[in-house]
């Protein structure tokens, strides 16, 4: 969403690549790597309208019993409720969402936040009839997010309330994407959000964030 600007990094690059020309059809007169349909926008809605295109694109491409993979950290929770409302509405089903090691621990960005965060999430999709049981129920979505992020813990991998907040999240919102489901994003986000407390207790995880107003 507005994690990281891609096409900016991107045009560093690109300043550079104008001059040495690697092939022969390098754009040298185009001064940026921006593009009006690339997926980046600080507005939720606009990024939701954009990822839901490409998923729908990803959606007709897929074979019956293939797989949709990709890998998201979003700290906030409406870019997690685009996300699934975008896949939702591409007739795509999330079943897995998988707590990985980050590649970027020492991140200026990470390191500097107040509850950090050291995991993505692998997040997993496939088309409506592939056979695998779901979770169904709230409870039952934190459990299996709970056994992921746990397994992380006893691999030494360190996990942060970010993480925590990401993963479970992502497993609760997931509900959202299996067909007949009638619980609305936004009570999924309510439910997530009550949770995710509970289970950093769980895991032994706290949060470093200041109440405002408190002393810190």
């Amino acid at each position: 969403m507005d994690n990281v600007h891609y096409s900016e990094l991107a045009d560093f690059f690109h300043a550079w690549l104008r001059k040495v020309r690697p092939f022969e059809d390098y754009p040298v007169d185009c001064p940026t790597t921006r593009h009006s349909e690339e997926v980046q926008s600080k507005d939720p809605e606009e990024f939701g309208k954009a990822i839901a295109a490409v998923w729908k694109e990803c959606a007709r491409l897929l074979k019956q019993h293939g797989l949709l993979a990709f890998t998201f950290h979003q700290a906030k929770v409406s870019g997690w409720r685009e996300l699934v409302r975008a896949l939702e509405s591409a007739g795509l089903v999330i079943t897995a969402v998988q707590p990985v090691k980050a590649e970027m621990s020492t991140s200026t960005t990470k390191s500097a936040a107040t509850d950090p965060s050291n995991l993505d999430s692998i997040v997993i999709c496939r088309l409506p009839g592939h056979g695998i049981q779901l979770p169904e129920t709230v409870e039952a979505a934190v459990h299996r997010a709970v056994e992921g992020l746990r397994e992380c813990q006893e691999a030494g991998v360190k996990v942060g309330f970010a993480d925590v907040e990401s993963v479970v999240r992502g497993s609760v919102l997931a509900l959202h994407t299996i067909p007949g489901n009638e619980v609305s994003v936004d009570a999924l986000v309510a439910a997530a959000d009550q949770e995710v407390v509970k289970m950093a207790a769980a895991l032994g995880v706290r949060s470093n964030r200041v109440e405002a107003g408190a002393p810190s």
